[in-house]
């Protein structure tokens, strides 16, 4: 099943680079994590690239003194490997 889930992402995604990061084995998949905070009576999630996390990606999106990942399939990797997804 989660690997239906995140074939069915991969389809609506459109990468440029082919989803290199997910070739051999997941050894070139961007580390990250994530935090929640409540904005206006919701739950915010945001995804956040960890450091050494050097991959040219056009989800990659810089903040401060760091970048969010924006990847929706990376997301929903994380995310169903925590048991919070669909």
């Amino acid at each position: 099943m989660f690997i239906d889930i995140i074939k069915q992402v991969m389809k609506k995604t459109k990468c440029r680079k082919d989803f290199k990061c997910l070739n051999d084995q997941l050894d070139n998949l961007c580390k990250m994590d994530y935090f929640t905070f409540k904005d206006a009576n919701r739950d915010n999630e945001n995804f956040e690239c960890l450091e050494g996390n050097e991959l040219d990606c056009d989800f990659r999106v810089p903040i401060a003194d760091g970048f969010f990942c924006k990847c929706p399939v990376r997301i929903e990797i994380l995310k169903q490997s925590r048991g919070k997804g669909k």
